[in-house]
């Protein structure tokens, strides 16, 4: 990773990791204990919390997932993630200097968010072909 003039480390990490995912695509999956947003065939980011937002409103959060609010099966929020996001590559990511919420900007107006739930604990980790990339927190890149 490079550091160009004064840019903050956070800064730096944001411009490479977009440099890196532009185009790809993203894919939801989830374990017993957290999720795992696939990227391309080389990254995976880890997360606790997350939502995905359409042009006019929130589509599904991490939240809803096994929430009926009286549907007739429960919410699958990987599902409706996953259809939500296919077919479609990453056009832009943001990463929130001052919470350390992950914004990634896919197709025209999605925008799956990584979003800060502690002050604490680190909010999102990347893995690049399984090697540890980069941890983020509330305040930045640790």
């Amino acid at each position: 990773m490079k550091f160009l003039r004064k840019q903050s480390a956070t800064q730096a990490f944001e411009k490479e990791l977009m440099e890196l995912l532009i185009g790809l695509y993203v894919r939801l999956e989830r374990d017993t204990s957290q999720w795992s947003v696939l990227i391309g065939q080389d990254f995976v980011i880890t997360t606790l919390s997350w939502r995905l937002i359409g042009a006019k409103s929130i589509i599904v959060t991490d939240e809803d997932d096994g929430h009926k609010f009286g549907l007739p099966e429960p919410v699958d929020a990987k599902v409706q993630a996953n259809d939500a996001l296919n077919g479609y590559v990453i056009s832009r990511l943001d990463i929130d200097r001052k919470t350390g919420d992950l914004s990634i900007q896919v197709g025209d107006g999605l925008i799956f968010q990584i979003v800060s739930s502690s002050s604490g604990y680190e909010i999102w980790q990347v893995y690049r072909k399984g090697e540890f990339f980069g941890v983020v927190g509330s305040g930045g890149l640790y």
